[in-house]
């Protein structure tokens, strides 16, 4: 008969596996938004090493960096109505990047 030989699953790479470790979240409210009017933003970072730096681009050529941390609550007022593109820009103490971003429609 034969010989049935052990199989070993092979080895899976994945290049996003590190990357996965971190969470990074965007709320914009309300949204749509107001123009002239206070936008409350919430971001939320998490990451397997601790983040190094943070920044928040409103998407109409304001960015402001923040003290990094799990919720941090920050507020925009934007100036004209218009769809926008808010993204927050994380690094972390070993160099890893990420971002995540929401859309704003503001009125």
């Amino acid at each position: 008969g034969r010989n049935p030989t052990p199989t070993t699953p092979s080895q899976q790479s994945d290049p996003q596996s590190v990357a996965r470790l971190a969470r990074v979240g965007l709320t914009a409210v309300p949204n749509p938004a107001v123009a002239n009017e206070a936008t409350t933003f919430e971001a939320s970072l998490s990451s397997s090493s601790a983040i190094a730096e943070s920044t928040l681009d409103f998407g109409d050529d304001s960015v402001i960096s923040f003290r990094p941390g799990n919720r941090v609550i920050l507020k925009h007022i934007y100036a004209r109505a218009g769809t926008f593109i808010a993204t927050l820009n994380a690094t972390n103490t070993v160099g890893e990047k990420f971002s995540g971003s929401v859309v704003v429609v503001v009125r």
